[in-house]
């Protein structure tokens, strides 16, 4: 009887992977949430992860016109 092991991949190979901005965690491309910031895009897990950079980047403005 002849064993045969298959290689079980959860992505498609063409899937690319991105890493969050905030937690560096690695999600598809596809599954991902986009911001469009002022001149590069940036990539989030999830909403939450998106609402704390949000968060960041409101409170960095608040301190710089202060």
């Amino acid at each position: 009887m002849l064993n045969t092991a298959f290689k079980h991949s959860p992505l498609p190979d063409d899937e690319q992977l991105i890493s969050c901005k905030i937690c560096m965690e690695f999600v598809p491309l596809s599954e991902s949430q986009i911001s469009e910031a002022e001149e590069y895009i940036a990539y989030f897990c999830g909403l939450e992860c998106y609402d704390l950079w949000k968060h960041q980047k409101q409170t960095t403005k608040i301190n710089k016109e202060e």
